[in-house]
């Protein structure tokens, strides 16, 4: 897996890093004091990034720091940094200068404002940040009194950082406290706290600072280029819109060298074992790439030397390697990855939706440092932009012994990668049907360029099925080649039976259950056939004893790789089972299934048959491609009529009526699955025969002296970073421009249609904020008048209480003189008088 580190992160962070700061800053940040090291162990990453982090550290630190950098970083690991750019704002400083000078001489003395103010703002960024001695410095106060025109200048330098600070200065939101220091213990606190900068770099002194720490390949990047591959998706040095976070800052990047594979790795092997090399898009990842590496480990268990060069690394094998490849793709190279995408992708007919791939652009590997010192190189799938056949054709002329391990039909096909039973490829690929009539002629131009860049004594090919060596011998690119056949192979220590009973137990299910297991990993690629098996699953249900067993919860459907949204077969409840890497725990699966059920319509070798019968599981399939190299009808499994949906569901039927009535039976079938690995598919078999085809091949090569002279050369450093090949085959290349006009239309087409659906959506969504803008001014309107109304009641209301104070007032005032008159004071004296004598 890749490993990428980011010290220093601040706020500008992904979350698939190690992310490190000296206080956390966000989620998952880890707070440590890079000045006193870097916490991981040697070795950990494969990036190590920091962004406006050195200038901080002093001169003195610095040089420590960078070799932390490259202790931490993987041998081919790259290092990159960003730091405030000394050489461009010195120059851009003398270009404001230079323009103040001119324009006080041609004005006589008067001086441009916004010349000045560009003038001062550099000024700043070359001093303010270093001999500050307050938090924000000279830069806040100039930010804070900014002329319009001078946000423009201070925006193109600093970018969005500078647009944040503004706008909260624009809101009044203090920036930082403007407290300048009286003492020079303050001052000398805030010079210790990191905000200063401490040292400067141009691309020279901090080139420099990188090959003293031992880093090669140091060079100037801009800020969407990198040594790494994919970086700028991380969208760390640039915005999603693609501007630039930091616009004045140089990009500097190095490569942490290893040795050559041959010399890094401690080999257990035989004295005078032959280097064997093993070209592959991917180490692990698809069945392909797995019968490939599995063929690398059966070589180093069987005591030789082998390494594994790679586009993309998942595995973490360090005889596994992982090239440097180029980031940035120069015009040529994206038209081919152009004519792929939105040419062949989009042109595809209904016959086939399997890959189709044009054999360009690709790699040229042939300067690798263990390319040169390999004695033998083995190609396997190499397609998705690895190698393309201008590049084959560059390790051709090494004049070394190459052997093409094909895994699909790709190698001598116009670009399918299964030919959906068109055998063109036996002729010139004229009318390709997978292929739309406007697009077809791609196929018999790149047939014709392998024809002739393929044909070469030092190519040998080896097939892993009967079925795959015979298309090959039967095709027009390698019918005159020494064509072989060798299986594949997996570990019988890995892939072993274990008791059924038991097996099942640990997946929830219950011994006595009849288990059928199928895998599925693209549910929607036609050749998978998975159409057909659910067919077949359908006929399954007609049948009584399939029925009544099922309801008796004593049948049980598995389903490996795909998910529940994927796959439902009315009827029928399927267990779904995540895909692990981890081969134990497949094997594990394998073993607690009674059945393996395989629908594919084409296939070379599948490994799934291979791996359930090494673990004693008789496998159903159809009687197609290399799948009759592995199962016996009825010994070790069963074979069926291609396409026939009732035949295998018959099958299925037959077979869950031996399990429940004749159990013997099924285990003879899976001790003989089992016995079939241990005789033909075993790794130690297929790596002794490939060290025979290797040594045969070694002996017959002219260049067998130059082999043994290489040997004893010093092999250098692997720092090469392999270039796209910028040839094509002469055929294709005749019809370069023809395929780029057209894929570029296509892709002008797709932006145009989905110009036109954002713009309907767009169109839709203010239709509906109209509409939805006209009830609220229709409730605003009833809510305003209703307002008016409810204040007419309240000046009502407002006029009625003051009346009602003002009679309230009057009649306080009667009953004051009435209570001062005669009257009413000889009323109070008779009650009292009534009160003392008692009169009622």
């Amino acid at each position: 897996m890749v490993n990428c580190l980011n010290l220093g992160c601040g706020y500008n962070f992904h979350p698939d890093w190690v992310n490190v700061d000296f206080t956390v800053t966000g989620t998952g940040v880890i707070a440590h004091d890079l000045k006193q090291g870097i916490p991981f162990a040697d070795q950990s990453f494969d990036l190590v990034y920091h962004s406006h982090v050195l200038e901080h550290f002093p001169k003195a630190l610095a040089d420590n720091f960078i070799k932390e950098c490259y202790r931490v970083l993987r041998p081919g690991g790259v290092i990159r940094i960003v730091v405030p750019d000394l050489e461009q704002i010195t120059r851009q400083y003398l270009n404001c200068l230079e323009l103040g000078l001119n324009t006080v001489a041609a004005a006589h003395g008067a001086e441009s404002e916004i010349i000045a103010a560009e003038y001062d703002w550099v000024m700043l960024e070359l001093l303010d940040q270093a001999v500050r001695h307050y938090s924000g410095g000279d830069m806040i106060s100039y930010l804070t009194n900014l002329s319009p025109e001078g946000e423009q200048f201070v925006l193109s330098r600093i970018g969005r950082e500078g647009q944040e600070l503004i706008n909260q200065i624009k809101k009044g939101k203090p920036v930082v406290e403007l407290n300048d220091p009286s003492s020079p213990l303050d001052v000398g606190q805030f010079r210790l706290g990191g905000e200063p900068h401490l040292w400067m770099y141009d691309q020279y002194s901090l080139g420099r600072l990188l090959r003293q720490a031992q880093f090669e390949s140091v060079c100037q990047k801009s800020a969407n280029d990198s040594y790494f591959q994919n970086f700028k998706e991380y969208h760390l040095d640039i915005e999603i819109n693609g501007e630039v976070k930091k616009p004045d800052s140089l990009f500097m990047e190095a490569i942490k060298p290893r040795q050559n594979g041959w010399e890094q790795i401690i080999f257990n092997a035989q004295e005078n074992s032959p280097k064997i090399i093993h070209l592959s898009t991917f180490d692990i990842q698809g069945g392909a790439a797995k019968a490939g590496y599995r063929l690398h480990q059966a070589l180093l268990g069987s005591g030789h030397r082998s390494l594994m060069i790679v586009k993309e690394k998942l595995s973490d094998d360090p005889t596994v390697l992982q090239i440097n490849q180029p980031s940035d793709l120069d015009c040529y190279t994206q038209s081919l990855l152009a004519i792929q995408t939105h040419g062949i992708n989009t042109h595809r007919t209904s016959i086939s939706n399997t890959l189709f791939s044009l054999p360009y652009p690709g790699l040229d590997l042939s300067q690798l440092p263990e390319i040169q010192d390999a004695d033998v190189i083995n190609l396997h799938w190499v397609s998705y932009g690895f190698l393309s056949l201008t590049s084959i054709n560059q390790l051709l002329q090494l004049n070394k012994p190459i052997i093409w391990t094909l895994h699909d039909m790709s190698a001598f096909t116009g670009g399918c990668h299964y030919s959906a039973g068109c055998r063109g490829y036996e002729e010139t690929c004229s009318n390709c049907p997978q292929l739309s009539s406007e697009w077809s002629e791609l196929a018999t131009l790149t047939l014709q360029d392998k024809i002739e860049l393929l044909n070469s004594k030092n190519l040998t090919i080896i097939t892993p099925s009967q079925w795959l060596y015979q298309c090959a011998t039967a095709s027009q690119v390698f019918r005159h080649q020494t064509i072989k056949q060798i299986p594949y192979s997996i570990s019988i220590d890995i892939f072993k039976p274990e008791k059924k009973s038991i097996a099942k137990q640990k997946l929830g299910i219950r011994p006595e259950v009849c288990t059928l297991l199928f895998v599925a990993h693209n549910r929607d690629e036609i050749r998978k056939g998975f159409a057909h098996l659910i067919q077949a699953l359908k006929y399954c249900l007609d049948d009584d004893l399939f029925w009544t067993k099922y309801n008796q919860q004593e049948i049980k459907l598995v389903c490996l790789g795909a998910g529940e949204s994927d796959w439902q077969v009315p009827g029928l409840e399927i267990t779904f089972l995540k895909y692990e890497e981890d081969e134990n725990t497949i094997s594990q699966v394998y073993s607690a299934s009674d059945l393996l059920l395989l629908s594919s319509l084409e296939d070379n070798l599948p490994n799934t048959v291979l791996e359930a019968m090494g673990c004693g599981t008789p496998v159903l399939a159809y009687e197609v491609g290399g799948i009759p190299d592995m199962v016996e009808h009825t010994t070790n499994g069963y074979l069926v009529t291609l396409g026939n949906t009732r035949e295998f569901a018959e099958t299925i039927i037959d077979f869950i009526n031996t399990f429940f009535f004749n159990t013997n039976s099924i285990v003879t079938m899976g001790l003989n699955a089992r016995k079939t690995i241990e005789d033909k598919f075993t790794a130690s078999l297929q790596a002794k025969q490939y060290l025979k085809v290797y040594q045969e091949l070694l002996n017959n090569n002219s260049s067998k002296n130059n082999i043994c002279e290489s040997k004893n050369k010093k092999s250098s450093l692997s720092l090469h970073i392999p270039r796209f090949e910028q040839t094509l085959g002469n055929n294709f290349q005749a019809a370069f421009n023809q395929f780029s006009v057209q894929s570029l239309h296509t892709k002008l087409m797709e932006i145009e249609i989905k110009t036109e659906l954002n713009l309907k959506s767009t169109q839709n969504n203010l239709e509906q904020a109209q509409i939805a803008l006209s009830h609220l001014q229709t409730a605003h309107n009833i809510c305003q008048a209703d307002l008016s109304a409810t204040q007419a009641a309240m000046i009502k209301l407002e006029s009625d209480l003051n009346q009602t104070n003002l009679e309230l007032e009057h009649l306080k005032i009667l009953i004051a003189e009435m209570e001062t008159s005669k009257f009413w004071k000889a009323r109070i004296a008779w009650f009292k008088l009534k009160e003392i004598f008692k009169i009622n």
